[in-house]
Formats: C-alpha cells, sequence, structure tokens
C-alpha cells in the first residue's frame, strides 16, 4: 500500500482526529469568565447580584470593560447575564418587558431558558 498524503496514516492505524475545543465568541467568554467569578463568590442568581459588593460588582464590570468594545456587544453581555441568573419569575417579567419593546428573538431566548428552569 503506498501513502499518498500524511493524513492517511491517521486512516490507517486508526488514530482518531482530536476534538477541536469550542470556540467561544468574546461575548461568550465574557460570560463564562463572569459566571464562574460569581460562582467563586456564593453568588448564584440575580438577587445575589444585586445585593453583590462594591469590590463584586467592580470586578464584574473589569471583566466586561475588558471584553466589550461596542455597546452592541456591552447590551448583549448584559442580556446574556441576567438571562443565565434570573429565576422563572424573573424571567417572565423580563420576558414582558422585551415584548413591548419588540425584541423578539431575545423573547425566544427567555422562553428557551424559562423552559430549561422548568
Amino acid at each position: 500500500m503506498k501513502i499518498k498524503k500524511f493524513n492517511q496514516i491517521n486512516e490507517i492505524f486508526g488514530f482518531k482526529k482530536k476534538e477541536e475545543p469550542k470556540k467561544l465568541s468574546r461575548v461568550e467568554a465574557c460570560i463564562e469568565d463572569i459566571i464562574e467569578f460569581l460562582k467563586d463568590n456564593n453568588i448564584n442568581d440575580w438577587d445575589g447580584f444585586t445585593d453583590a459588593s462594591g469590590f463584586e460588582r467592580w470586578t464584574v464590570n473589569t471583566i466586561i470593560d475588558s471584553n466589550c468594545e461596542t455597546k452592541e456587544e456591552l447590551d448583549l453581555v448584559r442580556f446574556k447575564l441576567k438571562l443565565k441568573l434570573c429565576n422563572s419569575n424573573q424571567l417572565k417579567e423580563m420576558l414582558k418587558e422585551y415584548e413591548e419593546m419588540e425584541e423578539y428573538e431575545k423573547c425566544s431566548e427567555i422562553q428557551n431558558r424559562i423552559q430549561e428552569l422548568s
């Protein structure tokens, strides 16, 4: 058997390709960093976040500032963070607000999150 390409070696010997790690967008990475920081500081919901100390709020703001370059990214980070931290009752109130603003894509995300929590 003649090997014409290097990648054929992997096929012949049965080596599996390594899966590429999922690349997160800048906004998704920012949300992950914030959620990780909040969990490390025992803040698990929106009420805990709103009651957070000055240092914790400053740290979250610093994470946001280092990852967001535009106002649209900032608005998206705020939305996604609130989406992750709110309970179902808070999400229902949030849904009403976004329906009034006619933000139907965000309404769909909120409804999906409510179903996940149910």
